[in-house]
């Protein structure tokens, strides 16, 4: 039923469903559950500019490498000592290593060179402003540290109405199991339910 689409998406993709409503306006109402907020400004203009300059030159050589030979460089997601990883964060080793366990077994710790690439200038909040009239649900984390919750609320801000913020207790991982989860997807479920009436 064309008249009643609506996406979802949390974390990475809580950034691709603003940007999806943003542009395409098939879409006819949005729930974005802990989005990036500003790639570039939270992740890496706080590093250094010595591991700044590190991971571009990495980045040029797996680049150079993968259209010279056709081999695709990796990058780890996760890592235990928070080092060397995309996710640089204890809870999300945690989270990624034991939910691997129980539901993906076959999932691998590794992050193509490109994606990395890409990730670096991605900032689909930046048009969050676009999404307007198309109603939006925004449900985040009160003490998000990797997609961070002032962040967050920032965007919010320059959201148009219809729009809704719910903030629930807890960090980025917590709203995927247990309480947490309970009291981030019913909001979610209510607001499709009323902007997506029969």
């Amino acid at each position: 039923d064309p008249s009643r689409i609506g996406v979802w998406g949390t974390s990475y993709s809580g950034a691709h469903v603003l940007h999806l409503a943003a542009f395409d306006k098939r879409v006819k109402t949005v729930v974005s559950q802990m989005p990036p907020p500003a790639n570039w400004e939270n992740y890496y203009a706080p590093m250094s500019q010595k591991d700044r300059d590190g991971m571009f030159a990495w980045l040029a050589d797996a680049r150079a490498e993968q259209y010279a030979t056709g081999k695709v460089a990796t990058f780890p997601v996760v890592s235990a000592d928070g080092k060397d990883a995309a996710l640089t964060w204890l809870e999300a080793y945690k989270w990624f290593t034991e939910t691997a366990k129980a539901r993906a077994p076959s999932w691998k710790n590794e992050i193509t060179a490109e994606s990395v690439e890409k990730d670096v200038f991605y900032e689909a909040v930046s048009h969050i402003h676009l999404i307007a009239p198309t109603p939006l649900l925004m449900v985040i984390a009160s003490d998000d540290v990797v997609t961070p919750t002032e962040g967050e609320k920032k965007a919010f801000a320059l959201a148009g109405e219809p729009k809704k913020l719910v903030v629930v207790q807890g960090g980025h991982f917590d709203l995927y199991q247990g309480p947490g989860f309970e009291t981030a997807v019913a909001p979610a479920v209510d607001w499709f339910k009323q902007h997506l009436k029969p």
